[in-house]
């Protein structure tokens, strides 16, 4: 599931997308 989370944080760069979001995807289950 890690592996989902770094592929969504470098694909949420290139989509322009907060910071935040990834954070909190990390946070929850």
């Amino acid at each position: 599931m890690r592996s989902r989370f770094m592929e969504l944080a470098t694909g949420n760069k290139k989509n322009r997308v907060p910071s935040g979001i990834v954070i909190s995807s990390e946070e929850q289950p």
